[in-house]
């Protein structure tokens, strides 16, 4: 499981150690999620539907979070990586981009992030009235200033681990697109010996009914989540379309694939995917759900490859 701590700045800090055979120096991968930071200038509040939010949702405003983010972003500095796991931006405004530019993926050159449901909207709760062209739209909006693709981007650092980012967080599904490429990387990290780490927004599935009540891991809170047939009841086992492709191309490399990484719902949780190797070897791919940076002095989580 986790183990837990606080960093002298008061982020809490929780530690997973991921174990290869490669030998060589350790590395360092910081995963962050959910920052929820938020700036409106003029120009953004003349939206009629940013300016309703910007009244509406002091929780955020004028970059409230700033703080938390800055904490936890520090402790990656020397990382080889940060890996954010999407809902960096509260809601989406020219002035939000900026900044995160700015103070983000500009003040720190070893961030890779993926998108998180928040990142394109700019009304709380528009998706359920979403038209394809307005989340195409949008898409190409947040593309302009995100960091890397935002569909998809993968590495391998120190030759002995590879990173994989994909969004479902932007629609709550995955995409044609990424299928050939999460296939081509799965292969390539087979052929290369190297463990696999998955980053994106939501959860997914575990296929094992002990995660149909899930505890969270924050003390003194009592809060419980499906994770059995997908906490948002459209990625799992049987998933139509590219969902479904990418769910069985995960549960089928279990074996290489070392952990799976996300956020959005606010709150530590651990959960186990259950999964097998291609010839059919059965194992569990460990699932981490980090608690929002927002909250308290800051959450992370600090993984070693060792």
């Amino acid at each position: 499981m986790w183990i837990e701590g606080i960093a002298d700045s008061g982020v809490k800090v929780r530690d997973v150690t991921v174990q290869t055979d490669k030998g060589g120096e350790d590395i360092e991968i910081i995963h962050l999620t959910d920052l929820h930071l938020s700036w409106a200038n003029g120009a953004d509040l003349e939206d009629t539907l940013v300016a309703d939010t910007y009244r509406s949702r002091a929780w955020s405003r004028d970059g409230k979070f700033l703080s938390n983010a800055e904490r936890c972003l520090d402790l990656g500095r020397n990382a080889d990586r940060i890996v954010i796991t999407g809902d960096i931006y509260d809601y989406l405004t020219s002035e939000t981009a900026a900044q995160v530019c700015k103070l983000v993926f500009g003040a720190y050159g070893n961030i890779a992030a993926c998108l998180g449901n928040h990142d394109i909207v700019k009304a709380m709760g528009e998706e359920r009235v979403w038209t394809e062209q307005t989340v195409s739209e949008r898409l190409e909006t947040v593309k302009e200033s995100w960091i890397n693709d935002i569909y998809y981007f993968s590495e391998v650092l120190g030759d002995k681990v590879m990173l994989i980012l994909m969004d479902n967080g932007s629609t709550g599904n995955f995409w044609d697109s990424q299928v050939p490429l999460f296939t081509a990387d799965l292969e390539a990290a087979r052929a290369g010996g190297y463990a696999v780490l998955l980053f994106y927004h939501i959860p997914i599935s575990t296929g094992n009914a002990k995660y149909k009540r899930t505890l969270t891991l924050d003390k003194g809170q009592i809060e419980t989540k499906n994770f059995y047939n997908s906490y948002a009841d459209t990625i799992w086992s049987g998933s139509e379309g590219a969902s479904g492709k990418i769910y069985d191309l995960i549960v089928r490399n279990g074996d290489i694939i070392k952990g799976a990484f996300c956020g959005h719902l606010h709150s530590d949780f651990y959960t186990e995917i259950d999964s097998s190797a291609p010839d059919g070897f059965p194992t569990v791919i460990p699932q981490y759900i980090l608690k929002s940076t927002a909250f308290e002095h800051g959450h992370a989580l600090r993984i070693t490859v060792k």
